[in-house]
């Protein structure tokens, strides 16, 4: 398939800017755009640790230790829904990057708590402790500000309000 790309009305003494190309097919349809790679890295790392939570937790509580696995649950509990956002990546929309950014900071306090909680003394395992060990701990504090920092790109800002861009 042949395409065309038609600039906007901002074009600037030769030079237009990316952001106001419009791809057309030959039928003259608008064809979107691929989606930045900031976006995709930050699609799979959300869809890795989401599916490392869901099983993690099921093999803990396949093998009875159902105590365990509801503290894992509370480790991963921001990328699942966190990955149900991701979902909706591809459709853009200003309200699912901040929904995510939101859930990617959310997730990362919970990984500081396990972080902390895990860098003191070993021996103490009192009551509390053991409920943040299973958590992502500093893997995913480290997943959750990558996230963060690569749906705040300006190409990722740019995917996400591409909708509204199109329609002025």
């Amino acid at each position: 398939m042949v395409q065309q790309l038609e600039s906007s009305s901002s074009d600037q003494g030769g030079y237009t800017r990316p952001e106001t190309l419009v791809a057309t097919s030959p039928k003259g349809t608008a064809v979107t755009p691929a989606m930045p790679g900031s976006i995709r890295a930050a699609l799979s790392i959300i869809n890795i640790f989401a599916i490392i939570g869901v099983v993690g937790t099921v093999s803990l509580a396949a093998f009875r230790n159902v105590e365990i696995a509801g503290a894992n649950t509370v480790g991963y509990f921001f990328f699942w829904p966190l990955a149900i956002a991701a979902s909706f990546f591809r459709r853009g929309g200003n309200g699912v990057r901040v929904t995510a950014i939101i859930l990617a900071i959310l997730e990362g306090l919970v990984a500081l708590g396990s972080v902390g909680a895990n860098s003191g003394d070993t021996g103490d395992d009192g009551p509390g402790m053991h409920i943040v060990r299973f958590s992502p701990g500093p893997f995913g504090l480290i997943a959750s500000f990558v996230i963060v920092i690569l749906l705040c790109q300006s190409s990722a800002g740019r995917w996400f309000k591409k909708d509204s861009v199109a329609q002025r």
